[in-house]
């Protein structure tokens, strides 16, 4: 059980390792040096395993060599020394299997799962979490913090399991075991799809760019520019050309109180609330960009860190892509409502001046 120790120790050993300033090409660095140890361990597994045959093989042809010697002597001819002889060899064979040799193969794979790092493994998912806690959003962090427990989440039991199983097997000397579990291992590492976990970031990307930000941030634009023409043409020209009817007629009272209208038309300026509206649809889109390139990040791993987290990225991306359209559709309501309270004030303001324009004059 040497090795199954060596892992689970490694794993208990607490962790200090600053990864604040790793990469996603340092990640992806690291995840690809475990996959390469990986393989090289897989590959010194069918080393020892050829080594065991071939010492099978060797013990098998003494006893078939013992076997014909048995065959081929004859009866009348019994010779106690022909007996002797044979067994000197079969004793001499398993003399030059030196448990050494197996006590040797088995450290060197010790040793090579002292040598794969499994804090790079952790480092590497430490580095992926903290990246996802630095969106700035309560609800969407929420649903990101739910993918980022499914990946601390990641069970290695499987794998402790696995090693055991091999360890188990090595310590039987059953190659043939040993060989069936490195099959069984393989092929499940080769029906992970990778295809399928790109066809679903394909997917997360489309939905991502459907949420068309440049509309809306045009839509402010027009609604400002709908504002500014309204102040600068239309109530300003209205109240002058009334100025201008009441000048004629030498009302120096009428004068003051338009002219004090038109200073509380001029200053409802709502610039600053559109300006804080596009601020915010700005800092949606790049909530947005910030998700498109975790999802790119996510097209970049290993396909067996893509396997785990895919099904639930997918539900959390679809949550998120809600969460942000209902935000944008919030903006929209509410430049539709500033719209509005614009056009009201502008034509109360136009009937109260009206109004008392008509006082004035007499007409009412």
């Amino acid at each position: 059980m040497g090795l199954l120790t060596t892992v689970i120790k490694k794993q208990e050993t607490p962790t200090g390792i600053n990864n604040s300033n790793l990469s996603a090409n340092d990640e992806k660095k690291i995840l690809l040096n475990i996959n390469s140890r990986i393989e090289d361990l897989k590959a010194q597994n069918m080393e020892n395993a050829k080594f065991l045959r071939g010492i099978s093989r060797k013990i098998e042809s003494e006893l078939n060599a013992m076997r014909e010697a048995e065959d081929n002597k004859s009866i009348e001819v019994y010779d106690d020394s022909n007996i002797i002889e044979s067994i000197n060899k079969v004793q001499k064979s398993l003399e030059e299997i030196s448990n050494n040799d197996i006590l040797e193969a088995i450290s060197r794979i010790d040793t090579l799962l002292n040598d794969m790092n499994v804090y790079d493994v952790k480092e590497g998912i430490d580095k992926i979490n903290k990246s996802i806690d630095e969106i700035n959003s309560n609800e969407v962090l929420v649903e990101i913090q739910k993918v980022n427990e499914t990946v601390k989440g990641i069970n290695f039991d499987q794998i402790i399991n696995e090693l055991s199983t091999i360890n188990e097997t090595m310590s039987q000397v059953n190659s043939d075991v040993l060989l069936i579990e490195i099959d069984k291992i393989n092929k499940a590492l080769k029906n992970i799809n990778s295809d399928s976990v790109l066809d679903e970031v394909a997917k997360a990307n489309t939905k991502l760019d459907a949420i068309n930000v440049n509309e809306v941030i045009n839509e402010i634009h027009r609604v400002e520019t709908i504002v500014s023409e309204i102040n600068e043409n239309a109530v300003l020209s209205e109240l002058e050309r009334v100025k201008k009817l009441i000048n004629e007629k030498n009302s120096s009272e009428v004068m003051d109180t338009l002219d004090a209208k038109i200073k509380t038309l001029n200053a409802k300026d709502y610039t600053d609330t559109l300006l804080e509206i596009e601020d915010r649809i700005k800092k949606n889109e790049e909530k947005i960009n910030e998700l498109t390139a975790k999802v790119d990040r996510v097209a970049t791993m290993p396909t067996m860190l893509k396997s785990i987290i895919e099904h639930n990225n997918e539900d959390a991306i679809g949550r998120t892509e809600e969460l942000l359209t209902e935000l944008n559709r919030r903006e929209r309501t509410k430049t539709d409502g500033i719209k509005m309270i614009v056009n009201v004030n502008l034509w109360v303001s136009l009937l109260t001046a009206a109004v008392l324009i008509a006082n004035i004059l007499g007409i009412i």
